[in-house]
C-alpha cells in the first residue's frame, strides 16, 4: 500500500500549483481575514482613543467650572 502512494491524490493546494482556483481562494481567505482581524483592532483602538479623550476633555471642562464656582462675588479666589 505504501509503496502505490502518489501524488496523484494530493489537492492542488498540496501540489502547489500557484494557478489553482483553490490556491487563489486559500489567498483571498487569508487577506480577508487580516483585514477584518487588523480593521477589528484598529477600530478598538479608536474607540478607546475616543474615550480617553473625552474623559479628558470632561475632566478639564469641571476643572474650569468648579474653578469658577470657588469666586466670590468679589471676584476673589477663596481658595487663596
Amino acid at each position: 500500500m505504501l509503496m502505490q502512494a502518489t501524488d496523484l491524490y494530493a489537492c492542488s493546494v498540496c501540489q502547489g500549483n500557484p494557478d489553482s482556483k483553490l490556491v487563489k481562494g486559500a489567498e483571498a481567505g487569508v487577506l480577508l481575514m487580516v483585514f477584518v482581524t487588523y480593521g477589528l483592532l484598529l477600530g478598538m483602538i479608536g474607540l478607546g482613543a475616543t474615550w480617553f479623550v473625552r474623559q479628558r476633555r470632561l475632566i478639564a471642562r469641571s476643572g474650569v467650572a468648579g474653578a469658577a464656582e470657588e469666586t466670590d462675588s468679589s471676584g476673589e479666589s477663596q481658595s487663596a
